[in-house]
């Protein structure tokens, strides 16, 4: 019953979402997404609109008029964004919707904004999502997107750092801390519209695997947990942790908890976040063939 019951949240969670849309670091680490003579990782700020220009919003186009926010992503190279497969998967098991109705907008502050003059459009060239992406539980929701030309980076966009490939481990994570930013849901059940940031203390694997009985067990250690107030509409928005002046991508907003009347956020929730180091070395391989 607690299994059924906790599977059934995960659904509804993820079906919402598309309704509504320490180690020591080696330069060349440093370096990994480096373009541009760009630095990865860094921030012009640490006040609002530059203090997030890893971030971006995904937006489903139906005109030139009409744009609905989906989910969040992070830029990870002059040419890629990376964000949840399932906000860009589509009816069919191994489809991705059409990437022409897709639009990309960097350095975007306000939602409500005149998007237009809000930050860079980017247009979509190609969908990858993982190849073991399973939509059905939410293994492996990760997802590439090529954008055409190359992103022009300034204060407002900038690409994040990779987590290293060879730090998978979530030993000793309890504790520490990331940052998640986005415009999920607020208190009255709309999207924020403004970019919202939450502190969150990551959590082990066996409170996360209490939390989420019975789901986890599939994922092998694919999914961190933190405890956090991600809410609702996250969805693909990256979970960042600094080193040594840096940011690296440490997750991706994959799927948390409902804890009533539809809400899905609180300091007493857990969100679960795809686990970038599993991934690092797929998304290299994917920017060095692009």
């Amino acid at each position: 019953m607690t299994t059924r019951f906790h599977q059934t949240v995960l659904m509804l969670y993820v079906f919402c979402e598309l309704a509504t849309r320490g180690f020591a670091l080696t330069p060349q680490q440093h370096q990994q997404t480096s373009t541009n003579a760009t630095i990865c990782g860094t921030r012009s700020s640490e006040f609002p609109p530059a203090n997030w220009p890893f971030h971006v919003a995904l937006f489903y186009t139906l005109t030139q008029y009409r744009m609905y926010y989906l989910c969040g992503g992070t830029i990870v190279g002059e040419r890629t964004i990376i964000t949840a497969a399932h906000c860009v998967v589509g009816q069919r098991v191994g489809e991705t919707m059409n990437r022409t109705f897709l639009t990309i907008r960097a350095g975007v502050f306000e939602l409500d904004g005149n998007l237009k003059r809000n930050g860079t459009s980017l247009d979509v060239a190609k969908i990858t999502l993982h190849p073991e992406y399973d939509m059905r539980d939410l293994r492996n929701d990760v997802a590439l997107l090529t954008v055409s030309g190359r992103i022009e980076f300034n204060e407002l966009v900038q690409p994040v750092c990779l987590w290293p490939a060879e730090d998978t481990s979530l030993k000793g994570i309890e504790n520490s801390v990331g940052t998640a930013v986005g415009w999920g849901f607020d208190n009255t059940e709309q999207f924020s519209k403004i970019l919202k940031e939450s502190t969150n203390r990551l959590v082990s694997e066996e409170q996360c695997q209490k939390f989420y009985t019975g789901i986890l067990d599939k994922f092998n250690g694919t999914i961190i947990c933190a405890r956090t107030e991600v809410c609702s509409g996250s969805g693909g928005s990256g979970l960042y942790v600094r080193r040594e002046g840096q940011f690296f991508l440490r997750g991706i907003v994959a799927f948390g908890p409902t804890t009533g009347h539809g809400k899905r956020c609180g300091i007493d929730t857990v969100t679960a976040f795809a686990n970038i180091a599993f991934y690092t070395q797929w998304i290299q391989h994917q920017m060095d063939e692009h």
